[in-house]
Order: C-alpha cells, then structure tokens, then sequence
C-alpha cells in the first residue's frame, strides 16, 4: 500500500518530535503493508515554515535511518500546504512541494477560507499545471456562489483525500458516514492516514470501503495511489452532489 499524507518527519509540525517516534511510526507502517509513505509536514506561515530545501534533506536523512534499521519503507517529499496567496508563487520557486515527482499538491482548507478565495487558487494552481488535492473536504463552507462548493470544485479538476481515520470509524459515525458519502459520490478520490503517531489506520480503512462501498471500490482507491506514484493520472468518476435537490411539481 502506498499513504499519501502522513506527517512521519521528526520536529517539523505536530508530528514525532525524535526520531525514535518516527521509526516507531515507519516500523508500524512497515507491519500494516505500507511499502511508501510520503512526508508531508504542514507549510502555514507564520506556524510551520518548512521550507522545500529544508523537507527534502529530511526525508533525505530518514531514508538514511530506515535503511540502517532494515525497515522496508522509502519516504519520499511533499507538503501539506495551508491556502495563502503567494503558494503558487512559492510552489513555482520550489519553497514548496507538490508529492515527489507528481504535479499534485496537498491543499488544507481552513474554516475561514472563502470560496471565492479557494477557486481562484485552486485556478492559478491548475493554470500553472498543479492539481490540488484537498485535505480536508468537510471543512468546505456553501457560499453566495454555490451551496455544493465541493461538487463544484471537484468538477472543476480539483481532488480529495479523506482521512483514514475518518472512515475506519475511530472519529465517530457522524464522520464515518460522512467520509463515505464523500467516497461513494466520487467527491474525494484517496485514503491517506494523515499519521502523526501509530497506530496507522489505513488497512482498516479500505476493508470498511470494501465493506459497504464494495471490493471494486477499494480497489479503485488504492489504484489512484499507485497511479499517483508513477505520475499518472487518476481514476475520476463524475461526481454527483452531496445533497438531492427537491422538485415541486405543479399540479395541473
């Protein structure tokens, strides 16, 4: 299996803070059949300034340390990047990462985001040839423009990812059933474990998508990782909205 967004890295954001925990973090992958992971510390100016060169040589030094320990894991870069207006700007000079030799680049939403705000990145990002993922769907507020702002924006080029956690049920069913909704209406297209500690959750995950969603599903799923490793492009079925639109029929 292959997680595209953990945050494994030792003193970079809200992760381990000594290697030790992340070697405990890239033995427990290792166990669960995750054979890449990539590392993706949080870039939010002002809180975590980790700037590319900085990333690189770290994922640089912890593949170093996995092969010292026999740990089947490689590590390779990227960042999870809080919106701002300069990032395209700062992607373009190489401050930040897309995924390691891929043109897609994790994107955190905040609450206070506003549409508009988002679609105007998302469209410097997609004109420049990046295609964001987005991190954290639910977090996506309906506006004066649309009341489906992930629905657009999906059906705009945009992706997503949700959270492992999410869907193997450990954040509550509200979430669960939430994170599969996304799922089953082509809204988000990744699993990733977002780990910061063990245990990973990922496995757990795609068995309850098999479960409910389907085997082809899952499948579909951890193909898109795949594809995304070798830089092709992933699987995308139309999405549908998340909420059915009542029709009042006039009585003749």
């Amino acid at each position: 299996m292959i997680d595209i967004h953990t945050h494994i890295l030792p003193g970079l954001d809200h992760g381990p803070e000594a290697v030790s925990e992340s070697i405990a973090i890239a033995k427990e992958a290792a166990a669960n059949n995750i054979q890449t992971v990539f590392a993706t510390p949080h870039y939010r100016p002002g809180v975590y300034d980790n700037d590319g060169l900085a990333v690189k040589e770290s994922v640089l030094d912890f593949n170093v340390q996995l092969r010292a320990e026999s740990i089947p894991l490689h590590v390779k870069s990227g960042h999870e990047i809080t919106l701002y207006k300069e990032m395209v700007h700062d992607l373009l000079s190489g401050q930040l990462l897309p995924l390691e030799d891929t043109n897609c680049v994790l994107v955190e939403m905040q609450t206070g985001d506003t549409f508009m705000q988002i679609k105007a990145l998302f469209y410097s990002m997609q004109l420049e040839g990046y295609i964001p993922i987005m991190t954290h769907p639910e977090r996506l507020q309906s506006s004066e423009e649309t009341d489906e702002p992930l629905y657009y924006l999906v059906s705009h080029g945009a992706l997503a990812q949700v959270s492992a956690e999410a869907v193997a049920g450990r954040q509550g069913w509200r979430r669960q059933r939430f994170a599969l909704k996304l799922l089953r209406k082509n809204l988000a297209h990744f699993i990733a474990s977002q780990a910061d500690s063990v245990p990973f959750r990922l496995k757990p995950a795609y068995e309850q998508t098999a479960a409910v969603l389907g085997l082809a599903k899952a499948r579909e799923l951890q193909e898109n990782t795949k594809r995304l490793l070798v830089g092709s492009p992933a699987f995308v079925e139309p999405p549908e909205p998340l909420h059915k639109k009542r029709v009042f029929f006039k009585r003749m």
